[in-house]
Order: structure tokens, then sequence, then C-alpha cells
């Protein structure tokens, strides 16, 4: 009888093993995000190691999802940068709506970040 108690009912264990949603314990602020301006004057930095940070922050923050990454995103921005990200990017609601964080497309802001700010110089 003993046996029988830790045996998993298989409508149980179906249902954990059907489970597809990762479990996301919530955000943090273990490590602070980067910040990028896009001015000319800051030869110190570099579009694309901006992005790698912030993915890092994004990993150790907990930032799992697309929309919360792109708004993130944008607060990290200052300067040039920002200016291009509201005044040729986004113009309006529907077009920050439309926005992809990163489809791997150069539609998307990581792509249009690389395609306005990565020079030969990166």
């Amino acid at each position: 009888m003993a046996e029988q108690d830790d045996i998993i009912p298989t409508y149980l264990l179906q249902s954990l093993l059907q489970r597809q949603q990762p479990i996301v314990s919530g955000e943090t602020n273990a490590k602070k995000p980067p910040t990028f301006s896009g001015s000319e004057f800051a030869l110190n930095q570099d579009p694309l190691k901006f992005i790698d940070d912030f993915e890092e922050a994004a990993t150790w923050n907990n930032w799992v999802y697309d929309d919360r990454k792109k708004e993130l995103f944008m607060r990290c921005l200052t300067g040039p940068a920002k200016d291009w990200f509201h005044n040729e990017l986004v113009t309006t609601k529907a077009a920050y709506n439309a926005l992809n964080y990163d489809d791997g497309t150069c539609d998307s802001l990581l792509g249009r970040l690389r395609t306005n700010f990565v020079t030969p110089q990166w």
C-alpha cells in the first residue's frame, strides 16, 4: 500500500508534462541596464556592445517578454538615440505597438538601431 502512495496519478503527470508555459518568478533589478546616447561625440559607445549588455541585463533581471524588453530598452536610450526613437521610429502609439523588439529583421527595434547607429567603426 505504501508504494501506491508514491505513484503520481497518470492524469496529473500528463497535465504536468503538457504544460508549455515557462514559470516566471518575477523581475529583479540584479543587474543595472546600460544606457546608450548614440552621440557622435561618444566614441566609446559601441551600439552592438550596448545591445549585448542590455540582453545580459534582461537575462539577469528576468525580463522575458519582448514587450517588456522594448519598454525598458526605450528607457535606456538618452540624447540623440532617444530623440531618434521618439521622432523617427515611433511617432504614434500605433507605430510603437507595431514595433517588434527583435524578430531577426531590419524592421525590429534592434534591427533599426543597428541600421541607424552601427558604423564601420564598430
